[in-house]
């Protein structure tokens, strides 16, 4: 299965595949600020979940790559961009996207920022 979804659950914003029933990673399992970001981001609390989930792409990012977790670091990446998406932060929303290697997704964030060239790349490249 697919870390990402294009099922949408909120207007055209992709849903992002980030409980423990969609994708298991002991890695993630391990990295308390995930845990607990994802939680508060699968309730909808968006704004709570930010700070743990912006924590979670920190220390994603200083270890993971030396660990060969790329996956990992792009739900991190990913999980955290929803934050900003849903708090009105979209320009560093399609920063994260892009990070997470979600063209849909940063097209869409694109597109409501009022880059259309950059948003019709992005989902031409989806």
């Amino acid at each position: 299965e697919s870390l990402f979804s294009r099922a949408s659950d909120s207007g055209s914003m992709p849903r992002l595949y980030l409980s423990a029933r969609h994708f298991r990673s002991a890695v993630l399992a391990q990295l308390p600020d995930y845990v607990a970001g994802s939680e508060s981001l699968a309730a909808g609390r968006f704004a709570e979940a930010s700070v743990p989930l912006k924590r979670a792409v920190e220390v994603a990012a200083a270890y993971f790559p030396a660990m060969g977790a790329g996956p990992e670091l792009a739900l991190c990446h990913g999980a955290y961009a929803r934050c900003l998406w849903h708090t009105g932060q979209l320009s560093d929303a399609a920063e994260h996207f892009a990070a997470a290697s979600m063209p849909y997704a940063e097209g869409s964030v694109h597109f409501e920022l009022g880059n259309f060239e950059e948003a019709l790349e992005k989902a031409e490249a989806a």
